[in-house]
C-alpha cells in the first residue's frame, strides 16, 4: 500500500465510524431502519472502491 492508499483507508474507516455513530445515536429510528441505512452505506462505499480500482487499472 502506498501512503496515499493508507490515508484513504484511514479516511474511509473514520467516515464509517462517524456514520455508524450517527445512525446509532438517532433515537427515533428503529433497529431495522438503522440496519438498512448501514447496509446501504456499506454497499455504496464498496461500489466506490470497485470503481476506483477499475479506474486505476
Amino acid at each position: 500500500m502506498t501512503s496515499g492508499d493508507e490515508r484513504a483507508a484511514v479516511a474511509v474507516a473514520e467516515l464509517d465510524e462517524r456514520v455508524r455513530r450517527m445512525v446509532e445515536a438517532a433515537p427515533a429510528w428503529t433497529d431495522v431502519k438503522r440496519e438498512r441505512i448501514l447496509a446501504l452505506f456499506a454497499a455504496d462505499r464498496s461500489s466506490r472502491v470497485v470503481d476506483s480500482d477499475e479506474a486505476a487499472a
